[in-house]
């Protein structure tokens, strides 16, 4: 109980303190690198504070000077920090627009050039995309994704959604699977209790979506879904 109620304080007092810096910079750093190093930074502190230890493989299948689309599982909320503190990219997400609306925290995800849509409008949603798709090439960047739409209820990983992975064929970029593996154990849904569980990011190789520029688009979220569960499978029999 004490941990967690440390955690919260530092989470409310590292938000503020980088969010707030994070959208004075947004005047000046158009590009949102100096914002993406912040949330870096920020998800460092968070994973410091949770006392929850972690372990990353496959960072060997990145090119440092290539941005790729990261598609991810979702089992929490602790999935963000995980993440962004470790891929070394300038990584934003595709969020839900609810999210924006955050005082401070959403406002520096704004200024961090993230990308919203909403999840419950469809054409809304499309012409979210259709926006990420031209600040993208203006402005490129790696994305990081979450194809089954909200985070899971019992830790299995749900259908992958073809619309969110569609701006991969869109932007002609690389897709990596990626499997967060025991967050739900270390904040669940719902819960602001944290339990200070061993926990996983396994990265997948990039695939090279021109192989799937002739194939149904549900194909290719199914494939990307499989590759994620394979990872998933390898973390829980270990």
């Amino acid at each position: 109980m004490i941990k967690s109620i440390f955690f919260i304080i530092n989470v409310v007092l590292w938000t503020f303190l980088l969010g707030t810096l994070a959208i004075l910079l947004g005047f000046i750093d158009k590009k949102g690198k100096l914002i993406s190093f912040g949330i870096r930074c920020w998800s460092k502190i968070l994973i410091f504070f949770s006392g929850v230890k972690i372990k990353i493989i496959g960072l060997e299948n990145l090119k440092k000077d290539k941005n790729y689309i990261f598609a991810s599982n979702h089992e929490s909320n602790f999935d963000i920090p995980l993440i962004f503190s470790s891929i070394n990219l300038h990584l934003v997400s595709i969020a839900k627009k609810e999210l924006k609306k955050i005082p401070i925290f959403g406002w520096a995800m704004k200024s961090g050039q993230h990308i919203f849509i909403d999840r419950f409008n469809k054409i809304e949603a499309l012409k979210s995309l259709k926006l990420a798709k031209n600040s993208i090439i203006k402005n490129p960047r790696s994305i990081i994704i979450f194809p089954e739409g909200t985070r899971s209820f019992d830790g299995k990983i749900k259908q992958f959604k073809k619309g969110g992975l569609s701006i991969a064929f869109d932007l002609e970029m690389d897709v990596v699977p990626i499997a967060v593996c025991g967050t739900r154990n270390v904040l669940n849904r719902g819960s602001i209790f944290i339990k200070p569980c061993p926990i996983q990011l396994r990265i997948g190789k990039p695939v090279n979506i021109n192989q799937w520029k002739n194939k149904k688009k549900i194909d290719f979220a199914n494939y990307i879904q499989k590759k994620v569960v394979e990872m998933k499978k390898e973390w829980i029999e270990n």
